[in-house]
């Protein structure tokens, strides 16, 4: 396959559920991302991740498997974004930018 060619592909998953279901399933969707940005900040302000591990498990009652995942998936963002922006300016200071506004 040609390396110039990438393809996406999304996937979309509707559930039926009641309204009590998607009470429960709003208010842990809030939770967790309370605790997301949360763990981001911290993470940000050099705090321990196994010293915010303990924190984190009482005050946003989740598990330690819960935040494990919580957490690998923060990491890989994190990582995700650096190696855009480094991407992004190695294309800047080849003049490798396009331009769609005119």
């Amino acid at each position: 396959m040609n390396d110039m060619v990438k393809q996406q592909r999304t996937y979309q998953s509707r559930l039926s559920v009641s309204s009590e279901e998607d009470m429960f399933l709003f208010g842990y969707g809030c939770l967790v991302g309370k605790a997301e940005r949360t763990l981001f900040a911290k993470l940000q302000g050099g705090e321990n991740l196994a010293a915010l591990k303990r924190e984190f498990l009482p005050k946003f009652g989740i598990t330690a498997r819960q935040f494990n995942g919580m957490a690998a998936e923060l990491v890989g963002k994190i990582a995700s974004i650096k190696e855009r922006q480094a991407d992004s300016l190695k294309k800047r200071s080849k003049g490798e930018w396009l331009c769609f506004a005119r």
